[in-house]
């Protein structure tokens, strides 16, 4: 739930499902008031005014909210919504990225925010939440902060026998109303299951794909301690693709070994789908998925990383990039190369992977904050007329009549670098791409997208 893109402030009516007991205002919200927006606006004199939302689509929007004392039960729920049809046994994460909206003057109050997880099976008459976690101090921003301090939260759980319907619920978790102002975007309930590992075998010259689980150590990564995670009796369908987008199951092919009667043609894409039981592999929201591999003869080379949603979007002359990878194997790190055309790119930074060793079959997101006046590279500023720059203290006259001569006027060149800093012009788009690269060096790239100006 990312609460869609728009210009308007709206309320949660517009999302069929989702419910609230705080009250709506079109306005500056007032304590236990709330709404919809792509801008935190101007009010109070202390909110972040014109901060966007986390997921960084054009007019994204997010859920604000003044919260209130949490005593005032009729006004602290920030979020509800009903889901029905998760099969008993399954692990799920439910996360949300929140952030303060509020500059502290020195006397703010923090957010605090509770996830509870609740029965809601008809008949059901247990009031004791299936679980529940808490975030913790969310403080408010420093009081010249120029950006939102977006962080996810959330917690793991296994549905249990019997439940067929949860109430996800948000709610306030802090008494007082100084302060305690806050955004909630990217609301998830994603499945989680074990890691799966695919090896290629010759056997008669026809190539066996064999497969393996290994249980999630920690399916709960927001809380202490180890909680594991496997399937008893996991049920396997086999997938093959000639483009890595459009997948077929395999007829047949429904234990952990595909020893096809042909080997696949070269190129060809396969996957494998592993659930609890066969009737959730039909189920997108109750299986997962391996990472893709390509058939080459009787070798079966990983594709490292799946990639999800991939945004970026330039605010307040920084470059903002989110993304999330579905799996990876054997991945080490990203490098994030832009490019002010879409051809020519240039790395302009690197950030490791958060899977342990490499690998992860459930979805982890990234974020990469930059300012674009530090990638002088980007707007044309050759490094080479860089070094130049640095050079003429003891060289001016000769590469000046150089530059001159090359049909270059410089004016004013100071011979301190630390007196000439670079400008970027004001950018309104730039190219970015993710390259993921293998722990034994290997890498490939996401597809390329347009991060584009935000307007204030």
């Amino acid at each position: 739930m990312d609460f869609g893109t728009g210009t308007s402030r709206v309320s949660v009516s517009a999302f069929p499902g989702y419910s609230t007991n705080m009250t709506f205002d079109s306005g500056c919200p007032d304590d236990g008031h709330y709404h919809i927006s792509n801008l935190v606006p101007n009010c109070f004199g202390t909110w972040l005014s014109n901060a966007r939302d986390h997921t960084g689509n054009t007019n994204g929007r997010m859920f604000i909210a003044n919260a209130f004392d949490k005593t005032a039960q009729t006004s602290n729920t920030f979020f509800e919504y009903v889901v029905t049809g998760l099969p008993a046994g399954q692990a799920y994460d439910f996360s949300a990225w929140i952030t303060s909206i509020v500059k502290n003057d020195g006397n703010h109050i923090p957010s605090n925010v509770r996830f509870v997880i609740r029965d809601n099976t008809p008949g059901n008459t247990n009031t004791t939440p299936l679980m529940q976690f808490n975030t913790g101090v969310i403080p408010p921003l420093n009081r010249n902060a120029t950006s939102l301090s977006w962080n996810k939260y959330g917690s793991g759980i296994v549905i249990p026998n019997g439940v067929t319907s949860i109430k996800l619920v948000m709610y306030n978790d802090l008494i007082g109303g100084y302060g305690n102002d806050l955004a909630i975007d990217d609301i998830q309930l994603i499945p989680i299951g074990p890691c799966i590992s695919i090896t290629g075998s010759c056997n008669d010259n026809k190539l066996t794909a064999t497969s393996a689980l290994t249980p999630v150590t920690d399916y709960n990564p927001y809380q202490s301690g180890n909680q594991s995670f496997n399937y008893a009796t996991p049920a396997y369908q086999w997938q093959t693709s000639a483009n890595g987008t459009t997948w077929t199951n395999v007829s047949g092919a429904t234990t952990a070994t595909y020893a096809p009667a042909s080997t696949p043609a070269d190129g060809t894409y396969i996957r494998l789908l592993v659930a609890g039981n066969s009737t959730n592999l039909t189920n997108p929201n109750a299986r997962i998925i391996s990472n893709s591999y390509i058939v080459d003869g009787c070798n079966l080379i990983a594709t490292p990383v799946l990639f999800g949603n991939i945004n970026a979007k330039i605010s307040e002359g920084n470059l903002i990039i989110n993304w999330a990878t579905l799996t990876e194997s054997n991945n080490h790190h990203f490098n994030i190369e832009a490019s002010k055309n879409g051809k020519e790119f240039v790395k302009i930074g690197e950030i490791n992977s958060k899977a342990v060793n490499g690998n992860s079959s459930r979805e982890l997101s990234y974020e990469y904050t930059t300012p674009l006046q530090s990638h002088a590279v980007l707007w044309g500023l050759s490094l080479v007329v860089i070094g130049l720059f640095g050079s003429l203290c003891r060289r001016r006259k000769t590469i000046t009549y150089l530059l001159i001569a090359s049909g270059i006027l410089i004016f004013g060149i100071s011979c301190s670098k630390s007196e000439m800093p670079v400008d970027t012009p004001d950018v309104e788009k730039v190219f970015v791409r993710i390259i993921q690269v293998d722990i034994d060096g290997k890498s490939e790239s996401s597809k390329i997208i347009t991060a584009y100006k935000t307007t204030p």
